[in-house]
């Protein structure tokens, strides 16, 4: 599976269920409805996207799979 830019950015919040489903939620959402609450992942490209001092994206698509993208204009 290829890695979600959601897991680097700094407006995700990790939601998980009572029955150990886990969720990415965008805080950014809350303010931008372009954003999608929970976005289909993985992501690879969003224009909301802030990187979190966290960890550092490292990966290339490898065209593979159809991710999601989203350019919020």
């Amino acid at each position: 599976m290829i890695p979600s830019l959601c897991e680097f950015c700094c407006h995700v919040k990790e939601v998980v269920s009572g029955k150990g489903s886990r969720f990415l939620l965008c805080q950014k959402s809350t303010t931008d409805r372009r954003f999608p609450k929970y976005p289909p992942q993985p992501v690879v490209k969003c224009t909301g996207f802030e990187q979190s001092n966290e960890q550092e994206p490292t990966w290339t698509s490898s065209g593979l799979n159809q991710p999601a993208t989203y350019n919020a204009t």
